[in-house]
This record gives C-alpha cells, structure tokens and sequence, in this order.
C-alpha cells in the first residue's frame, strides 16, 4: 500500500514537471515569435519616419544607384519614386552645374563619400528636376560602412530656393543702400556724370540689360532724349530726334500718360505698341516709371531685359534711386543759380555796408529770378517782415552807434534763424525783410508758428549773451504767394508790413 501511494506521488510531481516544461516551451516559442516579429515592425516604424520626412532622402549602393527614395524627395525631384529606384542617380539630377556645364561624376562630393568614407556637405550646387529644370539645395552625403566597407550612402537635402530669395533680397537692400550712399556723395559731380551713374546702377539692382533716362516738359508736351545706359549704347544703331513729342512715343512712355509705373513682361505680343526703328535696342521685357517733383513729372526712366518678369521690388528700386537722383540734382541746380545770382549781383550796389545785408536795391533785384524759380519748381514763396522795437528810444538814450549795434546785432540773429538760401535784407532805418519759398508741404499757420518759433529762441539765445543795457526785442509779420498766381513783391510786402503792425501793437497793448 505504501509503494502504491509512493507510486501516486510520483506520478503527480512528473506531471507538474511536465507542466512547468510545456509552459516554458510556450514561453520559449512566444518569445522566437516575438523576435521574428520585431524586424518587421522595426522597419514598417522606419519606413514610417522615412515617408513622413520633409528633407529628401536617397539610400544609394556602391554604384550610385538608389536603393530608397522616400516621397518627399521624389516630389522635389518631379518624379515617382519607382522611377528612381535601381536608376543611377549622378545622370538623373546631379549631372550638370547652373551653366549648364557638364558635372563629371568624379567631382561630385556625393561620390567622394565612397572614396574617402567621410561625410560631405554642400549648400552651394543645384539638383535638376525631371522636367528640366533646376533648384538650389543643401545637401548630406553620409557613406554606409558595413564590416570595415563602404558599402552605398545616404543623401539627405532640402529645396533652398526660398532661402536663397532671401539671401538675394538681403543682398539687393544692402547693394541699394550703398549706391543711394554713393549717389549721395556725387553733388559735386556734373550732371550727366550723377545722371548716368543712378541709370547703370537702376540697371544694375534690377538685374537688366539695358536702361534709358529722359527728360519730360509738361508744359509741351515733350520728352528730351537725354540718356541710355552703356549696354543700350553698344548695340542700339537707331538715329533719335533728342526732342521727341509726347504722343509720338510708344507704350514705353505709357508711365508719363498714365501717371503711374508700367510694367511689359511680354514686350512683343503687345498689340498696341507703335514698334522701334530699325537698330532700335530689342524689347523683350520693359518696366518704366515716372520722375515726379511734387505733383509734375519732370522725367521717366526705365529697364528692360530683365531674365526674370519685373515685380513690385524692381519698381521700388527704380524708384527710389531715380527720386534721389532728382533730388540731387535739383538742389545742385539751385545752388547753381544762387551761384550765378550771387556772383551777377557782386558788381551791383546792392549790399548794405552797416549790416552786410542785401539793401532794398538788392532784394528788389533778387525777387523776379526766386519767383521764376519758385514757379517753375510749384514752391509758395515766403516774406517775413521785421521791425526793432523801441528803435528810437535806443538811439536818443544811448546814441547813434548803440543804435547801430543794435541793426548789426539783429542782422546776426536774422543770419542765425533763416536758411543760406533766403534773402535778407534791410530794407530801410530799423526795417528788414527775409524773402524765400517754402521747401516743405506744410500748412501756412505751421510754417509762421515755426518761424516765430526759431526768431525767438535765436532773440532769447541773444539776450542771455548780452551785456547791452537794453533788451533788443523784434516784431514781425509774414505773407505767403502762390506763384502761379498773378505776383506782386510789394502786396507782399505790404501785407507783411501789416501783420508785422499788427503784433507791435498787440505787444503794446499788453504793455497797457
């Protein structure tokens, strides 16, 4: 009985034990299938991040060819990836250079990576698409070393084009501001000399061929042929009249009737343009712009040929440099003729000795060529007549040469407040008058607030530094005039004198 009962026994612990090994051989056979699963899921996970990738990437063997394309570098490419798979990838899209000039296989760094095992980095080549066409890219080449041995790589790049806009735009901004910087230190060129150099430099910025700079007379109607730049002049035969009329000209002038920058990127299928002379410099593209001066258009400049259509930043450029170029100019020829006035009227008695001041013979002189000058630039014109108070009262308590301290004193506060361009003068006894235009596009109240403003910090300024025992104290009064209006210097003159009154006697009555 006991032997059985043994028996029993052991027949259970056999069959636990077999249980527990049944459960480890399951355990086992879990465990392989898990490992053989894992491979699977590992590269369907890789696959994943592949394909989701925004940079481009190439698996290529040891021969170029590609082994992976992930989608993203296949659309940058322009084909499907199937396309690419088993294809050598140098003859596909690495095969020539921006010129267009073969790229020899052997000196492409993509291909370096075999031979030296390192990794190699550009940001300065381009990738061809399928259809002909090319994109600047940054690009990875990583050698795949397997046992000791280059075995393929893998490419990684991206479509810089964007970057490389802004990169350009940068460089464009940075270019046009030293050209606006050089144009600025040309004052003391001639004419022609700022004239052509703004035109080569619109040329220039705006990546054109060729440019042109005219003159425009609103009053007749007529353009003043006056500039091509150097590329224009090598190839352009046609004979030209240097005063052409308005209307004769073709769209090319359309920026002068329309008031407004016109822009031709398809020059020759314009149906409505008059056509050039024979030997005329060829048109394929066009963008032109008006020259303003104020609300006048004094000129029109244009480009052409451009690579690439004309945009909004080619008009921006243009016009930019062609209103400094204008500027300058303008206040080159006023300096001009404040040049020719002043050295015509040196011979003239026209200055007051006390004062060295201009008399009432030489500001009667200087009005008619300001008020040509004003009409023709649209400018106001300004008077400002002043007055020393108590001027009397001076002279009888402490006599007559005090009395002429006082008008030079006053002659050296007038100098300090007005502009080199105004006229000053006396204009009789204890009488002066400033006579000028009005630069700015101001209202009339702001500029009378701004000149009694400057008079009165230049008279408080005065009376800090004197030692004399008065207090030398100015009345004034200012008109303006149209010059496009009927001009009268002596209405002028009288309606300043009036508003000059008028304060004096309001300074009296506070007196009171």
């Amino acid at each position: 009985m006991k032997d059985g009962n043994k028996t029993k026994r052991q027949l259970i612990n056999e069959l636990s034990e077999l249980r527990q090994q049944m459960h480890r051989l399951e355990t086992l056979e879990i465990q392989r299938k898990q490992s053989e699963e894992s491979p699977e899921k590992l590269n369907h996970q890789t696959n994943l991040i592949l394909n989701a990738a925004g940079e481009g990437i190439f698996g290529l063997d040891i021969y170029g060819k590609h082994t992976f394309v992930n989608p993203a570098a296949a659309q940058m490419l322009g084909y499907a990836v199937h396309e690419l798979i088993g294809k050598h990838s140098h003859a596909l899209w690495h095969y020539k250079k921006t010129d267009g000039s073969p790229y020899p296989e052997e000196e492409c760094p993509i291909y370096a990576a075999y031979k030296d095992g390192g990794v190699h980095h550009r940001d300065d080549e381009v990738f061809w698409r399928k259809d002909g066409t090319f994109f600047p890219a940054t690009y990875t080449t990583t050698p795949i070393i397997e046992n000791g041995k280059v075995t393929g790589a893998v490419v990684t790049f991206r479509d810089i084009t964007e970057r490389k806009h802004m990169e350009e735009s940068l460089k464009l901004d940075e270019e046009r501001l030293e050209g606006l910087l050089s144009l600025a230190h040309m004052k003391i060129k001639s004419e022609k000399e700022i004239t052509d150099f703004a035109l080569e430099e619109g040329v220039r910025l705006t990546k054109s061929k060729g440019g042109y700079l005219h003159f425009f007379s609103e009053d007749k109607q007529t353009i003043h042929l006056y500039s091509w730049s150097k590329e224009v002049l090598k190839t352009c035969t046609a004979e030209q009249d240097h005063h052409y009329p308005l209307d004769s000209a073709g769209i090319w002038a359309d920026s002068i009737r329309l008031r407004r920058t016109v822009i031709h990127n398809d020059y020759q299928s314009l149906t409505n343009k008059k056509g050039y002379p024979e030997g005329h410099f060829h048109l394929i593209r066009h963008l032109g712009i008006p020259i303003f001066d104020g609300n006048r258009i004094v000129g029109v400049a244009g480009v052409g040929n451009k690579e690439e259509p004309y945009n909004g930043s080619d008009t921006r450029q243009l016009t930019l440099l062609m209103n400094s170029m204008w500027g300058i100019l303008e206040q080159k020829r006023s300096e001009q003729e404040r040049e020719k006035l002043v050295a015509e009227l040196q011979s003239l008695s026209i200055k007051d000795e006390l004062t060295d001041l201009y008399n009432r013979r030489g500001i009667f002189s200087l009005v008619e060529q300001h008020y040509s000058i004003a009409k023709r630039l649209q400018k106001t014109l300004m008077l400002v007549f002043i007055d020393i108070d108590d001027m009397k009262q001076i002279n009888d308590r402490y006599g007559h040469q005090e009395g002429d301290n006082a008008l030079i004193d006053t002659a050296h506060i007038l100098k300090n407040t007005f502009r080199e361009t105004d006229i000053i003068a006396r204009i009789g006894g204890d009488e002066f008058a400033v006579f000028g235009m009005v630069m700015e596009d101001k209202g009339l109240n702001i500029i009378t607030s701004r000149i009694n403003e400057k008079l009165d910090k230049q008279i408080e300024e005065y009376a800090e530094h004197s030692t004399k025992p008065y207090a030398l104290s100015l009345s004034k009064g200012v008109a303006f005039a149209d010059p496009q209006n009927p001009f009268s210097f002596d209405s002028m003159l009288s309606e300043a004198d009036q508003n000059m009154y008028l304060q004096k006697q309001k300074k009296k009555d506070r007196e009171v």
